[in-house]
């Protein structure tokens, strides 16, 4: 959130984070000093101070409007789907209280990845009492990202599907394309930049750090507000980001050209809000996932139809949001079963939405594990 407080700004207008301030440093706040005040809904809901200052005189006089980013999570994060499980951030679903708080106030709600119940959920099930509320609807459908799944093998090693992007990084440096790889844990992420980390000789020591770095939910604030400045300027340092959905909601990522996903996000919507990184300047982007079944165990039936689904992914992906599909001039260009039976003749048909694994670096990421072994040696091992 304070990523969001930070554009308003730099533009001359005053924001400020309730949420991250201190309670004794926020008089300002009261006397409504800032044009825009953000805050989560603990914060709104939860904090008798903040509940009263809605009611106050300056805030009854002064506010012109309630804004709910990301109303999409209101029902996933606030609603809980089984009844013996308490919400995952009950306070969501408590939001119709700023109704009654600011009773006159205009109320808007913003997504862009709300199915038809998500706007059951927001607009009529009283969470945010918004009946008969005027709708701006805008299709996600995005003409400028290509989609692919890669299908890992099982005898071949993790390093395999990632040496090109070692080597790209290696012979581009900070001319490498922006990319973010997305893993489902803090793990899988250490794993991945491990692998990426084989080539640490590649980079003088200080400027490692920031081609590369990984980011979660145990990572050091300094380290977070680092890797957030980068992503926020066209010509940020860090090439390549190793991440878990701590890097999600709110980031407003720039020049980010490709998505790689190691293992599917858990649900089409997870999948939508983060490879939606990507083509944010209207740049053609890819987005790939790579998978294996054991990946595919834990997720929404919805991205397991996607990712196994031999017919055209934008339109699997847009038909959960009940959106139109307008294909692309060039199949070749939409994903890559489209890519599959494309005739354009053009030079690059069938290429652009391949995982783009090649052989090149294959060599230099094995040499360095190769010793002698004697054939007494062999036999321990093969007796072991």
């Amino acid at each position: 959130m304070d990523d969001q407080v930070a554009q308003p700004t730099s533009l001359g207008v005053s924001a400020v984070n309730i949420s991250s301030r201190m309670e004794e440093d926020c008089d300002g706040v009261e006397a409504g000093e800032y044009s825009i005040v953000y805050g989560t809904p603990e914060a709104w809901i939860l904090n008798p101070r903040w509940r009263n200052m809605l009611d106050s005189k300056v805030y009854s006089t002064r506010l012109c409007a309630l804004a709910v980013d990301e109303a999409h999570v209101i029902r996933q994060w606030g609603i809980s789907q089984d009844n013996k499980k308490a919400a995952f951030r009950e306070a969501y679903s408590k939001l119709y209280e700023l109704r009654s708080l600011a009773p006159n106030v205009p109320v808007i709600a913003l997504t862009a990845t709300a199915t038809h119940l998500t706007k059951e959920c927001i607009l009529r099930q009283s969470i945010l009492c918004m009946d008969d509320c005027s709708k701006i609807e805008e299709s996600p459908n995005k003409l400028n990202v290509s989609y692919a799944v890669e299908c890992m093998h099982k005898d071949t090693e993790l390093e395999f599907y990632f040496t090109w992007l070692a080597g790209e990084l290696k012979s581009k440096e900070k001319q490498c394309e922006r990319t973010i790889i997305y893993c489902q844990t803090i793990k899988q992420c250490s794993i991945i930049k491990g692998i990426l980390g084989n080539y640490r000789y590649m980079f003088a020591r200080e400027d490692k750090s920031v081609l590369m770095e990984m980011l979660h939910s145990c990572t050091p604030e300094d380290n977070k507000k680092y890797i957030l400045e980068s992503f926020q300027n066209v010509n940020g340092t860090i090439r390549i980001l190793v991440a878990t959905i701590a890097f999600g909601m709110g980031v407003d990522c720039k020049a980010v050209h490709r998505v790689i996903h190691y293992g599917p996000s858990k649900t089409i919507k997870e999948y939508v809000q983060e490879s939606g990184r990507a083509g944010k300047d209207g740049v053609h982007s890819r987005k790939f996932i790579l998978y294996h079944g054991i990946l595919l165990n834990h997720v929404d039936m919805n991205i397991k139809s996607f990712v196994e689904t031999k017919d055209c992914r934008r339109k699997t992906l847009l038909n959960h949001f009940e959106a139109d599909c307008k294909l692309r001039l060039y199949l070749h260009l939409c994903c890559d079963n489209c890519a599959s039976i494309c005739e354009c003749g053009q030079a690059d048909c069938g290429q652009y939405t391949k995982y783009p694994i090649t052989d090149c670096y294959k060599d230099v990421l094995f040499s360095g594990r190769k010793r002698e072994v004697s054939n007494e040696q062999k036999k321990l091992i093969e007796n072991a």
